[in-house]
């Protein structure tokens, strides 16, 4: 007989081996009698109210393969359980995703990581909605949708032993922590002992060696009692091996970051927010220390028109503190290419949303999922009730470490909210020891505040908290090796951080995301379309508030703020989304302005054809036929015989080479660029010739929707064969060169120079039939205005961003965002150029040169699977192919323009047409603004009883006073984004004091008389 065993490299293979053994006594099969029908696969999201009694077939035999990717279908199952059998479980093995309905209630989702489902105690009939769709591809044994359909292999019916389960997890989270500490000390994963390798384990923690030896003795307990004797040592060994009383708290906090689109259409993403609430609502009621966050209104909606019971069952939750309604916004927008209103209007929706679902407003704004943040955010935040902010993204930046987990953020404006992020893992948290050490190890502001936050369950479409999950966070609540593991609530975690502020630290400015840099291109037409409703809306709401017609439907805004997903407006989802998209945002658009011109519509014998301009500045008409300009008053509508039509100072003119009209003169050389510009007598610099066309070989080593390479932007190519210049016959009002161009062997277009009358800056228009494949196309301007700072147009307000080359911050921004217009200059800021365009969102900004992104034909995401079973005809594979029209503007840069030659207003007035309706005229008792050229009336949002709200926005950085004109007495109060009352003081002649970037809302009721 031997004595104890002195070979610590021979117990792990042996626990390995216990595990396994525990494993297999978990589920025991169960013979159970079913009978299977299913109703016919649909394309459209429909109720088990809409199946036919007559159109269930029963399903024989297995396997069964069934539906078109996205289809979507019934089964009704039919089954007797066992006498003896109080715990059965049924694993659902088919490929697509599946929820189980019981008594009109979801009551469970069935997925890749849910693969067996607790079946309803008493049940005897079970509906199933099935959607041919598998997207957790990232869960151990996910297979995705088969060949020909989804591929059902049979039901199986399992009992669950309690005991078993509970010893399986007590030992697999312990040896969990065995192998971590044994590669933080050893610097490589633990193995099992074979012949190759027999590490006598000479040097380890005692730890190590401490809990091997007592698991060692529980696998004794188990050999030589059964699995009873070694629960009871495991137990004894989270009791004796407690958390360090010193160390982190781990917050875990349940999630399911559920795209609304991405992978899938909308009715998917509807489909698994039903999906995924079903499986929370059972887990919540099974284990009590539960806590799930969720986000996104629109989901809930969504929820709560497919599955209303669900949705009342959810409240329930929310109202006993274990679901928690938090996010502030509507949907996760992109908060970079909306226009600052469209995503001010996210808040508010979302703080809507959350009103009524929790009976207040969310305290934290809840974006882990997002490709940049704009720096007027914390301004949003707290002008909408919402002090803190979390996300994860920052981490995925490619060249510079994001510094802090928590800190202070100052948007531009100076506004600041609390933050924490993710430093070490991301939102698809599933309670593993390696996430939960490096939370603690990376959490960088550790010495001020000792909890982390962890979002915990497959996001993107998984499903969200799996038991395992639950059961593992059960044991690191308290158990050395570990941090101390809870559940907790986000805006819990945030107000304990509260008070810490004074010291943390604090960053100022936007968050910039080192990564994912092509989706300010990426879909040219869908952005385009996102950008015209979002004007329409503009339009649509001018016209409102100068009848006093009260406020616009909300679904317009909800359908527009809804396209702000982070994975639609920026071209990230698969092409199904978009051939749905583009059709409904030009639809909405082209409503819009129907119903903007019937409200402003008036009868009788004073009817006449009007204009109508919803902007604070002038729009010129041009009259070419009689060589006449007019100018169309601000916020008002106008009969068009009653416009002061009057001749141009200095008629325009056209040669072969040049344009001229006495403001702006531009030649052109051979390839037809910009060889010399000349605007009010002064010579725009450049380094080389404007608007060269480059093209780019676009292939991302990763996410080619999303990514654009910093090596591709070293490979250009000019068009092939010579330019042809020719000149448009124009008027005395517009004068047009056109470039011909063969760009490559498959794709041409042409360029347009145009200047018009009277007016100090070129137009360029680009009309493109672009066929190249995995192609990125830029218009390169290499001025000579090399200042250390450029200013990007951002959502209320603009970014300065360095743009000289050699520090790494700057250098890894090869490609950026700007919201449709941008600025270079000197260093002193006193002479530069600006670009403004119509919805284009991408650039390179070095050295004084600015590389405009005007297409890129990327891959879409899933273009080549599944392609046996989808309905997408002959739309092509990559984004961008085919006929687009593009325009940008061009002009100096100075800073005593006046307002309406200030680029961030030119981006809106140049591509605004007015409005045409028949009726009288009519305006806004506002005539504009008095103060510096920076501060901008951006919209007007109608309200109740005649009132409005004005809403002013200061873009680059300066101070002063300002006043607001009225033809009319009003009263004047400040408001939020949420129409509250705010503490700033507007004059009663409309003056107010303004600081850097600061948005202002103006709620005005004018005084009857």
């Amino acid at each position: 007989m031997l004595g104890p065993n002195p070979f610590q490299q021979v117990i792990y293979p042996r626990l390995v081996n216990a595990m396994q053994r525990v494993s297999q006594q978990i589920w025991t099969p169960v013979p159970v009698k079913f009978k299977l029908y299913q109703s016919p696969a649909r394309p459209d999201a429909h109720g088990l109210s809409d199946v036919h009694a007559d159109a269930w077939r029963q399903i024989n035999s297995f396997p069964w393969v069934w539906g078109r990717l996205f289809q979507q279908c019934w089964f009704r199952l039919e089954y007797e359980t066992p006498a003896a059998s109080d715990d059965l479980w049924m694993q659902w093995n088919d490929q697509a995703e599946a929820t189980l309905h019981h008594e009109n209630l979801p009551w469970y989702g069935v997925d890749p990581a849910h693969r067996r489902a607790p079946l309803p105690k008493g049940a005897a009939v079970l509906h199933v909605e099935s959607v041919c769709v598998q997207t957790g591809i990232w869960i151990a044994g996910a297979t995705g949708i088969g060949t020909g359909g989804s591929h059902f292999t049979g039901i199986q019916f399992f009992n669950r032993d309690a005991l078993a389960w509970e010893t399986y997890h007590d030992l697999a989270v312990l040896l969990d922590i065995l192998r971590a500490e044994y590669r933080a000390f050893c610097g490589e994963e633990l193995g099992h002992v074979d012949q190759n390798t027999r590490n006598p384990l000479i040097k380890i923690s005692p730890l190590f060696r401490r809990l091997q030896t007592r698991l060692d003795k529980a696998v004794d307990a188990f050999d030589r009692h059964g699995i009873s004797a070694m629960s009871t040592i495991l137990k004894e060994i989270y009791r004796d091996f407690p958390a360090a009383p010193h160390s982190l708290e781990a917050i875990l906090t349940g999630h399911a970051h559920i795209d609304l689109v991405w992978l899938w259409p909308e009715r998917v993403g509807e489909f698994k927010a039903v999906h995924t609430f079903a499986t929370m609502n059972r887990l919540l009621k099974s284990y009590p220390e539960f806590r799930f966050g969720y986000s996104q209104p629109a989901s809930y909606e969504a929820v709560g028109k497919r599955a209303p019971k669900l949705l009342e069952a959810v409240k329930d939750h929310i109202a006993a503190g274990q679901w928690e309604a938090t996010g502030a916004t509507y949907v996760e927008s992109d908060t970079q290419l909306a226009c600052g209103e469209a995503l001010a209007r996210s808040f508010v929706l979302g703080q809507k949303g959350f009103a009524h679902l929790r009976g207040t407003i969310s305290k934290v704004l809840w974006i882990p999922d997002v490709f940049g943040y704009a720096p007027c955010l914390p301004q949003l935040m707290l002008a909408t009730g919402c002090e803190a902010f979390f996300t994860t993204k920052l981490t995925w930046s490619a060249v510079n470490r994001f510094p802090y987990s928590s800190f202070n953020w100052r948007g531009h404006d100076g506004s600041e909210v609390l933050v924490h992020l993710t430093q070490a893992y991301g939102y698809n948290g599933t309670v593993d020891i390696n996430d939960l050490r490096k939370g603690a190890d990376f959490h960088q502001q550790a010495g001020v505040h000792d909890e982390f936050l962890v979002p915990t369950g497959y996001g993107d479409g998984g499903g969200g908290v799996t038991e395992n999950m639950l059961e593992r966070a059960r044991r690191f609540a308290s158990i050395t090796g570990a941090p101390q593991t809870r559940w907790g609530t986000i805006e819990g975690f945030f107000e304990r951080l509260q008070p810490l502020r004074p010291q943390l630290p604090t960053w100022q400015g936007e968050l910039f995301l080192e990564y994912h840099r092509g989706v300010h291109t990426t879909h040219g037409e869908l952005k385009y379309n996102f950008r015209k409703l979002e004007a329409s809306l503009q339009m649509w709401e001018a016209a409102k508030a100068v009848i006093g017609g009260g406020a616009i439907p909300e679904k317009f805004w909800k359908r527009l703020v809804f396209a702000q997903f982070h994975d639609y407006i920026p071209g990230s989802s698969i092409a199904e989304v978009y051939l749905e998209a583009n059709h409904e945002l030009s639809s909405l658009r082209s409503e819009a302005l129907r119903e903007a011109s019937q409200c402003l519509k008036s009868s009788g014998l004073e009817s006449t054809d009007c204009l109508f301009n919803p902007l604070a500045v002038e729009i010129t008409l041009a009259d070419e036929s009689a060589g006449k300009i007019a100018q169309l008053p601000a916020f008002s509508g106008t009969p068009t015989t009653a416009l002061a039509w009057n001749a141009p100072q200095q008629p325009v003119t056209a040669s072969h080479h040049s344009l001229n009209s006495g403001r702006v003169t531009l030649q052109l050389n051979d390839k037809g660029e910009l060889a010399h510009l000349i605007i009010d007598g002064e010579q725009i610099l450049c380094s080389a010739p404007l608007n060269s066309l480059l093209i780019y070989p676009d292939q991302p080593h990763n996410y080619a929707a999303w990514e654009i390479d910093r090596q591709a932007l070293s490979l250009p190519s000019q068009p092939i064969g010579d330019a042809r210049i020719e000149a448009i016959k124009g008027s005395h009002l517009k004068q047009t060169l056109r470039v011909h161009y063969q760009l490559t062997s498959k794709s041409t277009g042409f360029v347009d120079y145009i200047l018009e009358a009277d007016k100090p800056y070129v137009r360029i228009e680009y009309t493109l039939h672009w066929n190249d494949e995995d192609m990125l196309l830029k218009a390169w301007f290499p001025t000579g205005y090399t200042g250390r700072f450029a200013r990007f147009g951002a959502p209320f307000g603009s970014s300065l961003r360095q743009v000289q080359s050699g520090d790494p911050r700057a250098e890894a921004m090869w490609e950026v965002p700007f919201s449709r217009w941008l600025t270079v200059s000197d260093d002193a800021h006193r002479e530069g150029m600006f670009l403004v365009t119509e919805a284009k969102y991408g650039a390179t900004v070095r050295d004084g040169s600015i590389g405009l992104s005007l297409l890129r034909s990327a891959l879409m995401p899933r273009s080549d699977e599944n392609n046996d079973i989808r309905d997408l005809g002959t739309r092509p594979k990559h984004t961008d192919i085919g006929h687009h029209h593009i325009r940008i503007a061009i002009g100096k840069h100075c800073p005593d323009q006046t307002r309406s030659e200030y680029p961030a207003v030119l981006a809106e007035s140049l591509f605004t047409a007015p409005l045409a309706y028949q009726g009288q005229s009519c305006a806004l008792p506002v005539q504009g603004l008095n103060g510096p050229n920076s501060i901008n009336i951006t919209w007007v949002e109608p309200g109740r009883d005649q009132t409005f709200t004005v809403r002013i926005n200061e873009t680059a950085g300066r101070s002063g006073s300002a006043q607001l004109i009225l033809t009319q007495d009003a009263e004047l109060k400040a408001v939020d984004l949420l129409g509250r009352p705010t503490e700033k003081t507007i004059g009663d002649n409309g003056y107010f004091e303004f600081s850097p970037y600061e948005l202002i809302s103006i709620r005005v009721n004018p005084i009857k008389r």
